[in-house]
């Protein structure tokens, strides 16, 4: 690392995001990178003299946002029914934040008084994930402007994102690919165009005067006096650069050269900021008792057999092969344990295919759905979960059970958790000889 400087008295934060136990809190000082702790970071942002951080969540999990004080942790808001959250500011009065999955904006005062503006559109039509305040007005980016749920998913590099006044419902930037955090910088709007690997400087009239590619997604920005940062993460679907991590890429402000790009030993990047010595050293101390807050779901034991009954409320004969299609599961918990979907080890349901003997795994990893609600001792609930179809064309055995990410399968010894039923997948969207490779679309956008 060549070094850069952020100021007398600040410290580069970045929240890292992922399922595979390299999120966390991570701090660089312009010599050295600190992971500070390990709960999934998703927003940071400042409220004054207070430190906002949103904890990364999946679509239907409780979100957590935490706000410090140079004291520690003040307020610790539980917050069920926003859907994978992505962004929290601050627009004077109330914490904004971002509910993708719900295509919504949530309004949070800190008393927890709330209100809510909803996108039209089903779902997560928009992909709505960044909020910047200006002049008293909320801009937000959004990957374009959809009817039907996940619409976005065919036009990442279309350029139909747009970053939009929410009072007027005009777009101040259009024509961009996936963009995310934009801010208002040197009479400038810096947004990063994440589709395209690049950040931009554009004018007033959406005109790009500058950009620079960064070599990866891009998103989170933050600004010192000589340096932006733009946070980069590690390629997603490429399996040629699994081994690839997040960075974060170092932008003289004044010429726009990329200058270097300091590696994290994360896969992803949620966002960046510039925070106070005083509020990281908080931070730092108040890591040891995050688990006061009973937001984190730490590794289970193996649970014996019987602790966990699972039984499949649909029994599909056929589905469309690379299909997606919607199971009700019902999870009743004879344990002592608390089963949830909170970092750093979240519990949630999932699937595996195999052959038709179901001696054969076809799909390991299945799409993960959170227990939203939580599920304590002695608790029953119905869960709706998602589920894709095996790319080709056959008769296959669908087993559906539990995981707690980076721990244990919950199919595995002595729990032995599976609930089965044969499923003959049809020839609807790809020919027979068609190669199947994993789907990687339950990991974050």
């Amino acid at each position: 690392m060549a070094g850069f400087k952020i100021g007398n008295d600040g410290i580069l934060l970045a929240g890292g995001t992922d399922i595979e136990g390299t999120g966390g809190l991570y701090g660089l000082d312009g010599s050295l990178v600190e992971r500070i702790d390990r709960l999934s970071s998703n927003s940071l942002a400042l409220a004054g003299n207070r430190l906002l951080r949103l904890l990364w969540s999946l679509p239907g999990a409780t979100a957590h946002l935490l706000v410090y004080t140079d004291q520690g942790i003040e307020r610790h808001f539980a917050l069920e029914d926003l859907g994978d959250a992505h962004q929290v500011a601050f627009d004077g009065a109330n914490y904004v934040l971002v509910s993708t999955a719900t295509n919504s904006i949530v309004w949070l005062s800190p008393c927890g008084a709330r209100r809510e503006w909803k996108a039209p559109g089903n779902g997560d039509a928009w992909h709505l994930n960044s909020v910047f305040s200006k002049d008293g007005h909320l801009f937000i980016s959004a990957f374009g402007r959809f009817s039907d749920a996940s619409g976005w998913r065919t036009h990442a590099r279309t350029g139909t994102g747009i970053v939009f006044d929410l009072d007027t419902g005009r777009d101040v930037l259009a024509g961009l690919c996936c963009p995310h955090h934009p801010i208002w910088l040197d009479g400038f709007w810096v947004v990063c165009n994440s589709a395209l690997h690049e950040v931009l400087e554009m004018d007033e009239q959406g005109t790009v005067r500058r950009r620079v590619h960064v070599g990866g997604w891009s998103r989170g920005i933050a600004a010192s006096d000589d340096h932006l940062f733009v946070g980069v993460s590690a390629p997603r679907h490429d399996p040629d650069l699994r081994d690839t991590t997040a960075s974060v890429a170092v932008i003289c402000r004044r010429t726009w050269a990329l200058l270097e790009r300091v590696p994290l030993p994360a896969l992803e990047i949620g966002s960046l900021a510039i925070a106070p010595t005083r509020l990281v050293d908080a931070v730092r101390r108040s890591a040891a008792d995050l688990d006061k807050l009973e937001l984190q779901m730490l590794p289970l034991e193996p649970l014996p057999a019987g602790s966990i009954r699972l039984g499949l409320l649909d029994s599909p004969e056929t589905v469309e092969s690379n299909e997606e299609f919607l199971l009700r599961v019902s999870v009743e918990n004879l344990s002592r344990i608390r089963l949830q979907s909170v970092t750093p080890n979240p519990v949630h349901l999932s699937y595996h295919w195999t052959d038709r003997s179901g001696k054969e795994t076809i799909v390991l990893d299945g799409i993960r759905t959170p227990l939203n609600p939580p599920l304590a001792s002695g608790q029953a609930c119905v869960y709706t979960m998602r589920v894709m179809s095996p790319k080709n064309p056959g008769e296959y055995m669908l087993q559906v059970t539990l995981v707690q990410e980076r721990v244990r399968w919950f199919d595995w010894p002595p729990t032995n958790l599976c609930s089965e039923v044969k499923v003959l997948v049809g020839n609807a969207r790809s020919p027979a000889d068609d190669l199947w490779l994993p789907s990687l679309e339950h990991r974050r956008q």
